[in-house]
């Protein structure tokens, strides 16, 4: 669905002739004198050789006035963002003639380009003229500084933790708390704050100002050894942004090995970077190799220390960053 589409004043559903009138894929539809223009689908196909993706985007178009209305589709290309590039625009539409809506029928028009990168990966519009109007239909969500902003509170076993701007329209699912400590961590919420049992659902978005609710979970799984040292033995979930520290110490106690196989098996894509603190005395084996997504490994000591301490077979592709505190890397991730 398109989002509102905004223009250079006045109605923001009637657009000037003055300059291209912007929409977004996520939600909303614009009116052009009796006509309503919103976008029904965006969606891509993958091929295997040549320009890989195919994007359509299917505008459906209501006659809303009491008579017989006229439409033309002009001037239709599809722009990448990062070079400006162009891409001719075909599909089940003509660009030559006019055609007739009857009143209250609902028309479907397909808009396909062949693009060499994926949608879901680089930033594009299609330029199109709607009856001597100049659109830029967006293939992505409305950007977050577009966006209203309201508050939302979080509680994580009855304290409060936190109070963010979210903009409306993102999904609370995505947000997550972590303890200073990067020990504990919060990742699901729920609207009722005594039973946790209203969970919110991963189609749930932010509308207005809310309170929303949380109980806190140990990110790894740990096993206090003999010698009262910590030993890692593997994790309850990857934090969502793909960012994940090991702690220097659980419960008062210095963490110091990672066991074999804490992280080889049902590891979540996404997850791209790790931090290891220098307490850190040995990473065992069979630990990461299964990591496909994992880009950056930063351990607080030196090389040197790295390899001693490190037997564990890591992806070819990773980047290793020595002496790296923990307040960089946080501030990197973010």
């Amino acid at each position: 669905m398109l989002s509102a589409c905004s223009n250079s004043g006045g109605n923001p559903f009637e657009p000037d002739s003055e300059r291209y009138i912007d929409c977004y894929s996520d939600s909303g539809k614009f009116a052009l004198n009796g006509i309503e223009i919103e976008s029904e689908r965006i969606y891509e196909q993958h091929y295997s050789s040549g320009y890989n993706y195919e994007a359509t985007v299917n505008l459906k178009v209501v006659n809303t006035a009491l008579e017989q209305k006229k439409i033309s589709f002009k001037d239709a290309k599809i722009i990448r963002e990062s070079n400006k590039a162009e891409y001719s625009v075909g599909g089940l539409v003509s660009f030559d003639r006019d055609y007739t809506l009857d009143s209250e029928v609902v028309n479907n028009y397909y808009f396909d380009s062949l693009l060499p990168v994926s949608i879901s990966l680089e930033r594009y519009y299609m330029s199109i003229t709607i009856n001597s109007k100049r659109f830029k239909f967006y293939l992505y969500d409305t950007p977050d500084e577009k966006r209203e902003k309201v508050n939302v509170t979080f509680y994580v076993d009855g304290n409060r933790v936190e109070t963010k701007q979210i903009p409306v329209g993102r999904r609370l699912i995505d947000y997550e708390w972590y303890s200073e400590d990067s020990v504990y961590g919060c990742e699901k919420w729920y609207l009722d704050s005594t039973e946790l049992f209203q969970e919110i659902s991963e189609y749930q978005v932010v509308e207005k100002e809310m309170i929303v609710y949380g109980k806190k979970q140990s990110i790894l799984n740990y096993k206090i050894e003999a010698d009262s040292s910590v030993s890692v033995t593997g994790f309850n979930y990857i934090p969502k942004n793909g960012r994940l520290v090991i702690p220097k110490s659980f419960e008062n106690k210095t963490v110091k090995t990672i066991l074999g196989s804490s992280f080889s098996y049902s590891i979540p894509r996404g997850f791209k970077m790790v931090y290891i603190p220098e307490t850190i005395e040995s990473i065992e084996d069979y630990n990461f190799t299964s990591c496909l997504d994992l880009k950056y490994c930063f351990f607080e000591g030196s090389s040197e220390r790295w390899a001693v301490v490190n037997q564990a077979t890591f992806p070819s592709d990773v980047t290793f960053l020595y002496n790296t505190d923990v307040g960089d890397f946080k501030l990197i991730a973010n």
